[in-house]
């Protein structure tokens, strides 16, 4: 088993480490590292990353936006009002890859050129997919 509490210490460093440059992390436990998306770091950041953790980080600097970026887009859009007008968002959040993504449960294509025409193309990555419905539990507790 890995050094679980190492690889831990190491996602908990990289935010303020990365600062506005961070976009998400995903913390691979079993392989000992940590999968770090920033949006266009310095140099000078991304070295600061690997001499604090050496061997721990696999560095992905490409991200088109931060995660701070990513969440001023969110908060600007109405979800009440795109609701009322037909639009059937049922989740929404950012990706570790700097696009905001959102679900829909159908017409996938007119909420992207809805949102294509609020924000730009290549922002927001609209999926559709059916949301989970909660069945009713009719048998014994």
């Amino acid at each position: 088993m890995t050094n679980q509490p190492h690889v831990s210490a190491a996602a908990d460093d990289v935010r303020p480490i990365a600062g506005g440059y961070y976009t998400g992390l995903v913390n691979h436990h079993h392989l000992g590292t940590c999968e770090v998306y920033l949006a266009n770091a310095p140099e000078s950041v991304v070295d600061r990353l690997r001499t604090t953790h050496p061997g721990v980080y696999a560095i992905h600097n490409d991200a088109p936006r931060s995660l701070n970026e990513m969440e001023e887009i969110i908060r600007g859009i109405d979800v009440t009002a795109l609701r009322e007008a037909g639009m059937s968002i049922h989740q929404i959040g950012p990706t570790q890859h700097g696009y905001v993504r959102i679900a829909v449960e159908r017409d996938a294509p007119a909420a992207r050129a809805e949102f294509d025409a609020m924000f730009g193309p290549d922002v927001v990555r609209v999926v559709e997919e059916p949301m989970v419905r909660r069945q009713p539990f009719y048998g014994h507790s």
